[in-house]
Protein backbone atom coordinates (compact mmCIF):
# COMPACT_ATOMS: atom_id res chain seq x y z
CA UNK A 1 0.00 0.00 0.00
CA UNK A 2 1.55 3.77 -0.95
CA UNK A 3 1.76 5.76 1.70
CA UNK A 4 -0.46 9.10 2.13
CA UNK A 5 2.86 11.38 1.55
CA UNK A 6 3.56 9.50 -1.84
CA UNK A 7 0.47 10.38 -3.57
CA UNK A 8 0.85 12.57 -6.46
CA UNK A 9 -1.83 15.10 -5.01
CA UNK A 10 0.48 14.90 -1.39
CA UNK A 11 4.05 15.24 -3.50
CA UNK A 12 2.18 18.78 -5.04
CA UNK A 13 1.29 20.05 -2.04
CA UNK A 14 4.59 19.14 -0.10
CA UNK A 15 6.50 21.64 -3.49
CA UNK A 16 3.68 23.71 -3.17
CA UNK A 17 3.54 23.89 -7.06
CA UNK A 18 0.06 23.94 -8.59
CA UNK A 19 -1.22 22.86 -11.87
CA UNK A 20 -2.07 25.95 -13.99
CA UNK A 21 -5.56 25.27 -14.84
CA UNK A 22 -5.82 25.14 -10.94
CA UNK A 23 -4.65 27.81 -10.34
CA UNK A 24 -6.68 29.46 -12.64
CA UNK A 25 -9.94 27.49 -11.73
CA UNK A 26 -10.48 26.68 -15.14
CA UNK A 27 -10.76 22.69 -16.64
CA UNK A 28 -8.11 21.42 -19.08
CA UNK A 29 -9.72 21.34 -21.93
CA UNK A 30 -11.16 25.18 -21.21
CA UNK A 31 -11.35 27.42 -24.25
CA UNK A 32 -9.27 30.61 -24.08
CA UNK A 33 -12.32 32.64 -23.50
CA UNK A 34 -13.20 31.19 -20.50
CA UNK A 35 -9.44 31.12 -19.32
CA UNK A 36 -9.05 34.86 -20.42
CA UNK A 37 -12.00 35.95 -18.55
CA UNK A 38 -11.15 33.74 -15.27
CA UNK A 39 -7.47 35.62 -15.15
CA UNK A 40 -8.92 39.06 -15.40
CA UNK A 41 -11.63 37.81 -12.33
CA UNK A 42 -9.14 36.44 -10.62
CA UNK A 43 -6.17 39.23 -11.25
CA UNK A 44 -8.33 41.81 -10.17
CA UNK A 45 -9.12 39.88 -6.95
CA UNK A 46 -5.71 39.11 -5.84
CA UNK A 47 -3.86 42.44 -7.05
CA UNK A 48 -1.97 43.63 -4.16
CA UNK A 49 -3.03 47.06 -4.53
CA UNK A 50 -6.83 45.85 -4.15
CA UNK A 51 -6.34 43.28 -1.75
CA UNK A 52 -4.32 43.87 1.69
CA UNK A 53 -3.89 40.40 3.15
CA UNK A 54 -0.08 38.54 3.38
CA UNK A 55 -0.15 36.34 0.78
CA UNK A 56 -1.90 38.37 -2.53
CA UNK A 57 1.40 38.84 -3.78
CA UNK A 58 2.89 35.01 -3.68
CA UNK A 59 -1.13 34.18 -5.89
CA UNK A 60 -1.03 36.82 -8.01
CA UNK A 61 2.20 36.01 -9.53
CA UNK A 62 1.15 32.22 -9.47
CA UNK A 63 -1.54 33.45 -11.52
CA UNK A 64 0.61 35.83 -14.07
CA UNK A 65 2.27 32.58 -14.60
CA UNK A 66 -0.47 30.50 -15.32
CA UNK A 67 -2.08 33.10 -17.62
CA UNK A 68 1.43 34.08 -19.23
CA UNK A 69 1.62 30.14 -20.17
CA UNK A 70 -2.30 29.42 -20.72
CA UNK A 71 -2.65 32.23 -23.26
CA UNK A 72 -0.27 31.49 -25.65
CA UNK A 73 -0.89 28.26 -27.69
CA UNK A 74 2.64 27.19 -28.27
CA UNK A 75 3.50 27.45 -24.38
CA UNK A 76 0.24 25.75 -23.37
CA UNK A 77 0.61 22.68 -25.96
CA UNK A 78 4.12 21.92 -24.65
CA UNK A 79 2.85 22.80 -20.57
CA UNK A 80 -0.17 20.01 -21.70
CA UNK A 81 2.19 17.72 -23.25
CA UNK A 82 5.08 17.97 -20.18
CA UNK A 83 2.27 18.59 -17.06
CA UNK A 84 2.93 15.53 -15.05
CA UNK A 85 7.09 16.17 -15.23
CA UNK A 86 6.48 20.20 -14.71
CA UNK A 87 4.61 19.30 -11.70
CA UNK A 88 6.13 15.79 -9.91
CA UNK A 89 9.47 17.73 -11.07
CA UNK A 90 10.31 14.73 -12.73
CA UNK A 91 14.13 14.40 -14.04
CA UNK A 92 14.40 11.25 -14.24
CA UNK A 93 14.88 11.60 -18.16
CA UNK A 94 18.60 12.11 -20.04
CA UNK A 95 19.49 14.94 -21.91
CA UNK A 96 18.89 12.46 -24.78
CA UNK A 97 15.87 11.02 -23.79
CA UNK A 98 14.52 14.71 -23.64
CA UNK A 99 15.77 16.00 -26.78
CA UNK A 100 14.28 12.72 -28.53
CA UNK A 101 10.79 13.48 -26.36
CA UNK A 102 10.79 17.26 -27.48
CA UNK A 103 12.32 17.37 -30.89
CA UNK A 104 12.19 14.02 -32.01
CA UNK A 105 15.78 14.01 -32.78
CA UNK A 106 19.55 14.69 -30.80
CA UNK A 107 20.13 18.35 -31.16
CA UNK A 108 22.95 18.05 -29.01
CA UNK A 109 25.54 17.98 -32.47
CA UNK A 110 24.25 21.12 -33.79
CA UNK A 111 26.21 22.77 -30.64
CA UNK A 112 29.53 22.57 -31.59
CA UNK A 113 31.50 23.90 -34.22
CA UNK A 114 32.17 20.79 -36.03
CA UNK A 115 28.93 20.54 -37.32
CA UNK A 116 29.06 23.25 -40.18
CA UNK A 117 32.64 23.55 -42.33
CA UNK A 118 32.52 27.58 -42.56
CA UNK A 119 30.29 30.27 -42.77
CA UNK A 120 28.63 30.21 -46.35
CA UNK A 121 25.50 28.87 -47.84
CA UNK A 122 27.08 25.86 -48.91
CA UNK A 123 26.23 21.88 -48.40
CA UNK A 124 28.24 22.26 -45.06
CA UNK A 125 28.03 25.35 -44.67
CA UNK A 126 27.33 27.46 -41.27
CA UNK A 127 23.78 29.01 -42.75
CA UNK A 128 22.53 25.59 -44.41
CA UNK A 129 23.02 23.29 -41.16
CA UNK A 130 21.10 25.61 -39.02
CA UNK A 131 18.31 25.75 -41.70
CA UNK A 132 18.07 22.20 -42.00
CA UNK A 133 17.88 22.11 -37.96
CA UNK A 134 15.17 24.83 -38.02
CA UNK A 135 13.39 22.37 -40.49
CA UNK A 136 13.71 19.85 -38.49
CA UNK A 137 12.18 21.39 -35.12
CA UNK A 138 9.28 23.02 -37.28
Amino acid sequence: MESDNKTPEAMLKKQKRRCYYEVLEVARDAPLTDIKSQYRKLALKFHPDKNPDEDTKEKFVEIQEAWKVLSDVNERTWYDNHREAVLFNKHDMTTEEFELQTFGFNIKPYFTEACYKDFTDGAEGYFAVFRKLFELIK
